[in-house]
């Protein structure tokens, strides 16, 4: 911008010059040569001049950097569409058979009002040459139907619910006793139960026999259900036997 300003500013003063030696020739002509000859020699002068005045530049157009243009994108070729599969025609439904409306019933015919019937009129009996009017007969009495006895409701019998039999057993010290058989109840052992090896007898009516051996401390060493049968040994840690629903416990030895 500034050497174009410097340009045009060289431009003015060299104007300014051709104007000022134009005046000058026009005042010499006032008193030198005719009208002709200053006319040609300042048009020469002035076109001299504008020969070598540069032309102006007119400013230049802004241009625009070009925009970036990113690379295009790759797109897949499209995956090869099936045919379709082929729809079967519907069948063909024909039309519902015309079904004729019903014919129309007549109404019943009108069944008369029965007959008047009077009641009869009373027969005079003569009994001993009086004649008596026989009285009338009454209407029967009604006699309501029976009242209607619901059957009885039907009661359950009561559930019978299984029950223990608890036996008092006197401790003893003797061995014949304590090796008895045993059946259901509280052994102490030592006192009501010897030590040793014991065996239920296989009862199969007995589907719910149940024993277990305590130690001193209240805790279960071992316990059984289900059907009678089986062995178990008491040794001095176990502080008493509890049998139910077993049948018979026999001893089997040390």
């Amino acid at each position: 911008m500034t050497k174009f300003s410097s340009r045009v500013s060289q431009k003015k003063q060299r104007f300014a010059s051709a104007l000022s030696v134009v005046f000058i020739l026009l005042l010499a002509a006032a008193c030198g040569p005719n009208e002709a000859e200053i006319e040609a020699l300042v048009s020469t002068a002035v076109q001299s001049r504008l020969d070598e005045m540069p032309t102006a530049t007119a400013y230049p157009t802004y241009t625009p950097e070009n925009t970036h243009t990113p690379f295009s994108t790759y797109t897949p070729e499209p995956t090869a569409t099936k045919y379709p599969t082929q729809t079967a025609y519907p069948t063909y439904t024909p039309f519902p058979t015309y079904t004729p409306h019903r014919t129309a019933t007549k109404y019943p015919t009108q069944t008369a009002y029965p007959t008047y019937t009077p009641f009869p009129t009373a027969t005079k009996t003569v009994v001993k040459s009086v004649t008596q009017t026989q009285a009338a007969t009454p209407y029967p009495t009604y006699t309501a139907l029976p009242t209607l006895t619901l059957y009885p409701t039907y009661t359950p019998f009561p559930t019978l619910e299984s029950a223990v039999a608890w036996k008092i057993v006197t401790a003893t010290k003797d061995t014949d006793i304590l090796k008895a058989d045993k059946k259901d109840g509280f052994y102490l052992v030592g006192e009501d139960i010897a030590t040793g090896t014991w065996r239920i007898l296989d009862d199969q009516s007995y589907t719910k026999c149940y024993w277990k051996l305590t130690d001193r401390s209240n805790q279960i060493v071992r316990n059984y259900i289900g059907v009678a049968g089986g062995a178990f040994t008491i040794d001095d840690s176990i502080l008493q036997l509890e049998i139910h629903n077993c049948g018979v416990a026999q001893y089997v030895g040390e």
